[in-house]
């Protein structure tokens, strides 16, 4: 199968039905051991095409307390999907913002047939 074919579809899909987030990434510096903590971290931003799927409250009604304000989904959580990123591509702890809120990224998986990204699906919590 084409799976190029097919993340270039998906990504087209995302961009044309979701909106724009920026992804801002962090790079420790020198771990300082005697002082236990980086010396310094610089940051970079970039554009990042993304689409919302938060289930509604109506949907997530069959999945419980242990899912939803539980332990692993919490009450105002976000499920995107992201579109592949040639520059660069989310990861856990990074920083989205998405219409003007700043999300943390605590979850991330991807979905990578035959070594071809075709998309992410990343958890946001604020």
């Amino acid at each position: 199968m084409n799976y190029t074919a097919l993340a270039n579809r998906t990504n087209k899909l995302i961009t044309k039905f979701g909106t724009v987030g920026v992804l801002k990434k962090f790079t420790m510096g020198t771990f300082l051991v005697s002082q236990g903590i980086y010396a310094s971290s610089t940051s970079s931003s970039y554009n990042i095409n993304l689409v919302d799927v938060t289930p509604t409250k109506t949907y997530l009604k069959g999945y419980g307390e242990t899912y939803i304000g539980g332990t692993l989904i919490l009450q105002n959580d976000r499920i995107v999907l992201f579109t592949t990123n040639a520059t660069s591509d989310p990861e856990l702890g990074d920083r989205l913002t998405l219409n003007s809120k700043v999300y943390g990224i605590v979850g991330i998986s991807v979905l990578e047939p035959s070594s071809t990204v075709l998309f992410y699906r990343g958890l946001l919590r604020e």
